[in-house]
């Protein structure tokens, strides 16, 4: 369906993301817009966090008929594409990107099925220059409405490949449906940017956002798919750490990545490691283009953060036949054991990336009522 003429306003502090403006100007003001966010924080009375209905954050099992459509495209998901996707990797992490930026490229062509929203796309500055960005907005919604949330998306792909228009069914589908702002935006990838770029990158769209006269405060939710699940439970860490995560209303997050020590312990790595989207041999590829340091990586797996308590609400969903499935689950009753909110909802013979693939649409559109609901439940 042909998207409509963008008729997004231009925000009135977007004005200072000119792309031609200097790189220490932008660095100037991700410091300031960072000053800005903690200031707010410490002078505005903390609000009674979340009081919600205990019996909406459970763990749920939801049969929607997935398993078909999975083996569907388990099959035409070629074995020579993983093994293409591994040499790539590699390769780049050697200096040699040609094979990866093919890759990429593929990763970056609009899809056929997003939903009739109205889109503009603008740079935000960063700490290592302009950060592309995509604003959704449903038609029916005034585009200066302040008071609707705002969903922040990070795509998945291993932090390696992906791109705003990887997500782009996904993000407009969710804007659509939940009548909900949706803004997705392209951060840098590994292994020529390895940890903390892409996770910098978040950081500065949010707090862009959250200083951002344009979008509510109190009613941003961050979220992601697979490595961009494991950006969004990072940000919110980092948030609560330095005293700022009164900003995020929630998390919303699509198998993400928890684990980057043991992974390889878990029963769901050992029983789906060959023969579905996401392989083990992969994964392990991209464990190393984002942090090559294995002295890092238990520091930045969110499933061993001794700061569990300090996360928003959550909506997890985990795919039964997925690699990442346990750890993620084991990071869910972590947090709930800590005394976070945690909705569960394992997606049963669902495979894994099935919000950017739409071969997978049973799985995709489940997806997507299930954080169309998360949001309603807790703006």
């Amino acid at each position: 369906m042909k998207i409509p003429t963008p008729k997004i306003p231009t925000p009135k502090t977007q004005t200072a993301f000119n792309p031609n403006y200097k790189a220490k100007i932008g660095k100037a003001f991700w410091g300031f817009a960072d000053f800005l966010s903690f200031y707010a924080c410490l002078t505005t009375p903390q609000k009674a966090r979340f009081p919600m209905p205990d019996k909406y954050f459970t763990n749920i099992e939801l049969d929607g008929n997935f398993t078909e459509e999975a083996d569907a495209f388990s099959k035409k998901f070629s074995q020579k594409f993983s093994e293409l996707m591994v040499r790539a990797i590699r390769d780049a992490r050697a200096g040699k990107t040609g094979m990866l930026n093919i890759i990429r490229s593929q990763r970056s062509a609009m899809p056929s099925d997003i939903a009739p929203v109205e889109f503009r796309d603008f740079f935000i500055e960063g700490k290592a220059g302009k950060i592309r960005a995509r604003l959704h907005v449903p038609p029916e919604m005034p585009s200066a409405e302040a008071s609707s949330p705002l969903l922040i998306y990070a795509h998945g792909g291993g932090w390696t490949i992906g791109s705003i228009e990887s997500c782009e069914s996904a993000c407009s589908q969710i804007a659509k449906k939940s009548s909900c702002r949706v803004l997705s935006f392209d951060y840098r990838l590994a292994p020529e940017n390895p940890h903390p770029a892409a996770q910098e990158d978040a950081e500065s769209v949010f707090l862009w956002a959250a200083s951002n006269p344009e979008f509510n405060p109190e009613k941003i939710f961050f979220g992601g798919d697979s490595a961009g699940g494991h950006i969004a439970i990072n940000l919110a860490l980092s948030l609560a750490e330095r005293g700022i995560d009164k900003f995020l209303r929630g998390l919303v997050l699509y198998y993400p990545v928890t684990d980057f020590c043991s992974c390889e312990n878990f029963d769901s790595w050992k029983k789906y490691a060959s023969g579905l989207p996401l392989d083990s041999e992969t994964m392990a590829e991209f464990h190393n283009a984002y942090i090559p340091n294995l002295s890092d990586r238990k520091k930045f797996s969110p499933l061993y953060s001794d700061s569990l308590e300090t996360l928003p609400p959550i909506l997890l969903l985990t795919s039964e036949r997925d690699i990442l499935r346990d750890p993620a689950e084991l990071f869910a009753e972590k947090v709930r054991k800590s005394g976070g909110k945690v909705r569960r909802v394992r997606m049963l013979g669902a495979a894994h990336i099935y919000m950017t693939m739409p071969a997978m649409r049973k799985a995709f559109n489940a997806g997507v009522e299930e954080a169309c609901a998360f949001i309603r439940q807790i703006a």
